[in-house]
């Protein structure tokens, strides 16, 4: 078998594996302090764990590593981009696991990102698979079992966990935008460095948790910045060389799986029929929107 071959969807497996548990560390952490602190204390910690890495790399290659090779300005564009995204969509979903969604529940809605990487890929000139306008309804109907209660309400964390999938999905495609252009780890440095810069205001002017606070969920704090953010999100700016945002995208959708059972084995989550079957069809659009236009293609 040609490892080359197997290479990059294996860094995105991997990132959906390394996510999906981040959703249990995420909703331990919203116990002890605000989302924007966690945020902001995991950001940073990736940018510090990525200059080693960062580093090596450059030496291994044979370049030197200088303020330039940081701050070119394709790098400083599609990491703004990248970062502002990567922020926006962080915090949705930590403020709606704060607000009271699942693990799991997060994890299901969150991987609705890939029915919108090709309606969003659709206005840059790239034709959208008929069967995504037949999957859509299958997970929307999925998402109603899942989220909406017996009173025929949704409830706000839900909604709030869903505008991240958005803007999840715009974040995969900036990334596919930037291409082989600029550095794969530093695209991935620069991404958490906006994003630490964008949480440092709210986190010391509007939750002023204290220190002892963030020191009570350092572990959350520790997986999800050096492992969820350093490794995964650097995984996924590798993984998606040469490989299209929407099979990139489902590829990534498996953190879904990977955060019920998470729930289930590490925090007690229960989940209902109703609610199982709302996974199910979320999960089979997820895949059927892939698996039919592969198939054509081959």
């Amino acid at each position: 078998m040609d490892f080359k071959k197997i290479r990059n969807p294996l860094f995105l497996f991997l990132a959906a594996f390394i996510w999906g548990l981040a959703f249990v560390a995420q909703s331990k952490g919203m116990d002890y302090i605000g989302p924007f602190t966690f945020n902001f204390y995991r950001n940073v910690l990736a940018v510090i764990a990525l200059l080693p890495v960062i580093l090596f790399t450059d030496r291994k290659k044979g370049r030197k590593t200088t303020i330039q090779s940081f701050f070119n300005k394709k790098l400083v564009t599609s990491g703004i981009i990248c970062g502002l995204f990567l922020c926006s969509a962080t915090m949705f979903q930590q403020y709606g696991l704060s607000l009271g969604t699942e693990s799991g529940k997060a994890g299901f809605i969150t991987s609705l990102y890939i029915l919108f990487v090709p309606i969003i890929c659709m206005f840059f000139g790239k034709k959208t698979p008929l069967v995504v306008w037949f999957s859509l309804p299958v997970a929307l109907f999925g998402l109603y079992l899942l989220c909406v209660n017996n009173t025929i309400s949704i409830r706000l964390s839900d909604a709030v966990v869903f505008v991240c999938a958005i803007l999840f999905a715009c974040q995969i495609i900036a990334i596919d935008r930037a291409g082989e252009s600029v550095d794969s780890v530093k695209l991935a440095w620069f991404q958490f460095l906006v994003s630490a810069a964008l949480c440092s205001i709210p986190t010391f002017v509007m939750e002023r948790n204290s220190f002892s606070q963030v020191l009570q969920c350092v572990i959350p704090i520790a997986y999800t910045g050096i492992f969820s953010s350093g490794v995964a999100y650097t995984f996924q700016v590798i993984g998606q060389r040469n490989v299209n945002p929407t099979i990139a995208s489902l590829i990534m959708s498996f953190e879904s799986v990977f955060s019920v059972l998470a729930g289930w084995v590490i925090l007690k989550d229960r989940l209902g029929v109703r609610e199982i079957l709302g996974c199910i069809l979320v999960f089979v659009a997820i895949v059927v929107v892939q698996i039919i236009p592969n198939k054509k293609s081959q």
